[in-house]
Order: C-alpha cells, then sequence, then structure tokens
C-alpha cells in the first residue's frame, strides 16, 4: 500500500484569470434564470451538512481528495438553469439543446443538424453554459472538437459535469473513506453567491455531494468567480467572497475533531491565506495545509 511521507507540506495558491468581456446578453439570461432557478431550488433548504471525520480521524491508509473549478450545476444554462424552459434552451443555446433526448427530437423534426450548431459557435455565442465556455467563445477552434458537436457523447458529458463529477467523486469516496478535501476554488459559476443562505449553497453544493463519506472537511479557497463573475460585476464584490467565508462558523476549527459545517474557509479580513493541519498517528503521517488567496493582493487585476 502506498504511503505519504511522514510529513507533508501542501501549499495551495489561487489566482484569477482574465477571459474575453461577457456580453450584456449573457448578463441578462443570468438575471432572468437566476431568479427562475432560486425560486424553485430548495431541496435541503439552506442547511449545511456537517463533517463526521472517518475512523475518529486516524486512519490507517491516508487518502485525500482534490477538486477545484466544480461549481455548475448539471444542465446549467447561463449558470444554473437545469430548470430552464425547452423554449429557454432553444433560445439561449441552440433547438434542442436541453437534453439528448431533446436533441434527437429536433433533428428527427429537421429544426437543425451537427453542422449549424458547429456553425454558430463563436464570439460569446450561442449561450449554453459555463461547461460550454470553450464553444461559446470558440478558442483555439474549440468549435470543431467532439465536445463542441453535440451529435457525440462528449458534449453531453460537459453538459453534466458536475453531476458527472460528483457521482464518480461519491463511489470513489465509499471505496478510499478520504479523510478531507482539498477544494481550490471557483466553487459557484458563474457569479458566487449573494449571501450564506443562498440556495446555490443547496443546489450546487448540499444536494449534489450529500453522501455520507463526503460529509468531511473541504478546505477551500476563492477563484474569480467567486468574488462575483466574470468580470466581477454580477455581485459585488466584497459580497460574494465574503458570503463563502461566513459560511464557516468554526474559523477555530481543528483536526481531528467533528465539524457541524463541513465547509472550511476561516479566512478573516484582510488576510485571505490560512493553514490546517493534520496528524494521522496510525498511518505516520503529518500534513500542513497552506491555503493563500492572491485574488485579494491583486485586487486591481483578479477579473
Amino acid at each position: 500500500m502506498w504511503r505519504l511521507p511522514a510529513a507533508l507540506a501542501i501549499a495551495i495558491q489561487v489566482s484569477a484569470h482574465s477571459e474575453d468581456p461577457l456580453p450584456e446578453s449573457w448578463r441578462e439570461a443570468l438575471k432572468t434564470t437566476r431568479a427562475e432557478a432560486l425560486k424553485k431550488f430548495r431541496r435541503l433548504g439552506t442547511k449545511p451538512l456537517p463533517a463526521l471525520l472517518p475512523d475518529n480521524g486516524d486512519p490507517e491508509d491516508v487518502h485525500i481528495f482534490v477538486i477545484g473549478d466544480w461549481g455548475t450545476y448539471p444542465g446549467t444554462g447561463i449558470n444554473m438553469a437545469s430548470d430552464w424552459t425547452e423554449q429557454m434552451w432553444n433560445t439561449h443555446c441552440f433547438r434542442g439543446a436541453r437534453s439528448p433526448q431533446h436533441w434527437k427530437e429536433a433533428k428527427a423534426n429537421g429544426y437543425t443538424t451537427a453542422a449549424k450548431v458547429t456553425r454558430s459557435w463563436g464570439g460569446g455565442r450561442p449561450i449554453c453554459g459555463s461547461m460550454h465556455l470553450e464553444c461559446s467563445w470558440d478558442k483555439g477552434g474549440a468549435s470543431k472538437n467532439n465536445r463542441c458537436n453535440p451529435d457525440h457523447d462528449a458534449f453531453w458529458r460537459d453538459h453534466y459535469a458536475q453531476q458527472n463529477v460528483a457521482t464518480s467523486m461519491t463511489d470513489l469516496a465509499r471505496e478510499r473513506k478520504p479523510s478531507f478535501i482539498i477544494n481550490t476554488a471557483d466553487n459557484f459559476y458563474y457569479a458566487g453567491v449573494e449571501s450564506t443562505t443562498d440556495p446555490l449553497w443547496s443546489m450546487m453544493f448540499e444536494e449534489l455531494y450529500p453522501d455520507q463519506s463526503l460529509q468531511i472537511p473541504w478546505l477551500g479557497s476563492l477563484g474569480n468567480h467567486d468574488y462575483g463573475g466574470h468580470t466581477c460585476d454580477v455581485v459585488p464584490l466584497a459580497q460574494s467572497s465574503q458570503a463563502m467565508i461566513d459560511y464557516d462558523t468554526e474559523h477555530d476549527w481543528q483536526w481531528p475533531n467533528n465539524k457541524k459545517v463541513r465547509w472550511v474557509l476561516p479566512m478573516k479580513g484582510e488576510n485571505r491565506w490560512y493553514m490546517k493541519s493534520f496528524d494521522f498517528k496510525k498511518g505516520n503521517v503529518t500534513i500542513d495545509v497552506f491555503v493563500i488567496d492572491t485574488n485579494k493582493a491583486h485586487v486591481s487585476s483578479q477579473c
């Protein structure tokens, strides 16, 4: 059995990236669909799930999961609109874009073809969600890739990307029993959250990873999307990032204690960094995790 070295320091540094300007049509679609989606996605309400440590926090074999750029909902539309109507998908994305079945029906009825869709990508259009951004912008000729062609399974794997990752992650977690998760940011596409009670916490985090095997500490950071959006203009800059910090109600939590809220983001004020230590005596492993958010340090260029 492979083991970690006796002492290991992990440094996570998250910095922002620049992208093409967000067209006004994207902002309008985001505003409309977000309002509709938030009315309906409350399956778990706003109750956070806890962190209950496997093996009392001292397993013989230590496993750690790492995930990043994960926060978008299956069948996302502009951001999280898996509840888009068929008409909305047809209007903002393309005819038949709602699901593989809708796509087959649209082709069978002569409304569209794969060639028509692939020719339409470019300049931020069509609007088909953050998992299809490379297609929308046709970056590097992405529209010629199978991932931008709805006739190929690759397109639909991206369409339900977070759901697919959550399913695989759950299967592996049940087998490996990870002790904690390192979450490297961009937690909520496209524009973060508005508060600690924002329903996005439920629909894009809590309800997607509810399995007991994933009710463990999630050590997080903040990406540019967590600061309010593509160009930090959809949600006020400080509001979204602070809400994610405040969702962690136990900033002084230390391993190997259980935690009332599994989300770990104990950044305070201007100190956008933290360190957590993990000592696994049975596994003869000590791990120090340093999380540094350089978005805050380079606020003028973070978006």
